[in-house]
């Protein structure tokens, strides 16, 4: 099994001689392979892999139709966890906590919450917070002003994951604000661990939390985005629906079912061996 079309199996069929197929070649679809746009070099990869694995439904759309009869999708599942609680989160300080969970890099826009946060109104009580290391080191420098000067914003920083679990745990709402998600594991995280999300209507979000999911606003659009997040804090009623809409698509995160999928895919190599 490969996972990225472009970086590594790109590079595997490449070595290998136009004659060996094995039955068990497959690849997994990774964000950055099929967006903005499948790329030349994926092209040339999937042309050559026996089975596609997609991570949410819609990704087979960017896909020609020449591939699409190749593809299996096999949503990413996340575990419910214990509740957990850090030192950190037990302040006075997030009286209704929004965050966002991510290494930094641009195709995240990862400081579209806090500039957000900017527009609230004064009299609201959200802070916001980023959990997550830095992959493009122009986001360390944007995180360190943004500390400096929003008094709503802070910075967490590279954690261990229970301790970003706990912080998804203890959020009143988790923001993807993601220009592209191959399938991002953190819908799964936020939904079991009941937290509402508002999210960048892209396909994955579509595909993983509904097509009509009351919490999407368009990419960067940071005054709708601004909008929701006051709407979550001062009604009840938002909040209420966006836990009722992540609580029903809770089974699409199930293990038992990713592994059945997993196992189905298997068996499938093994009847053709």
């Amino acid at each position: 099994m490969l996972l990225h079309a472009e970086k590594v199996a790109y590079r595997v069929v490449e070595a290998l001689s136009d004659e060996y197929h094995p039955p068990s070649r497959v690849c997994v679809l990774t964000g950055s392979d099929i967006y903005p746009q499948l790329s030349s070099k994926s092209m040339t990869a999937l042309a050559r892999i026996n089975r596609i694995v997609a991570l949410h439904p819609l990704a087979s759309e960017t896909l020609p139709a020449s591939l699409r009869s190749k593809v299996t999708t096999i949503i990413q599942s996340a575990e419910p966890l214990p509740h957990t609680t850090s030192p950190e989160i037990n302040q006075n300080f997030y009286d209704f906590l929004a965050v966002s969970c991510g290494h930094a890099r641009e195709i995240k826009r990862p400081l579209d919450l806090a500039t957000a946060s900017r527009h609230l109104p004064s009299d609201s009580r959200i802070r916001v917070v980023n959990v997550g290391g830095v992959l493009e080191h122009a986001y360390h420098d944007g995180y360190e002003s943004e500390a400096r000067e929003n008094p709503r914003f802070r910075w967490i920083g590279e954690v261990e994951p229970r301790t970003a679990h706990a912080w998804l745990q203890a959020a009143d709402l988790v923001v993807v604000s993601s220009e592209f998600e191959g399938g991002g594991r953190v819908y799964g995280e936020a939904v079991v661990a009941g937290t509402p999300i508002l999210a960048s209507d892209i396909p994955a979000a579509r595909a993983l939390l509904g097509q009509d999911y009351a919490g999407l606003f368009p990419v960067g659009d940071i005054t709708q985005l601004a909008e929701m997040l006051y709407q979550a804090e001062t009604s009840p009623a938002f909040l209420e629906k966006l836990r009722s809409q992540i609580d029903s698509v809770k089974p699409l995160f199930d293990s038992r079912v990713e592994g059945l999928r997993w196992g189905a895919l298997v068996r499938q190599f093994s009847a053709a061996g």
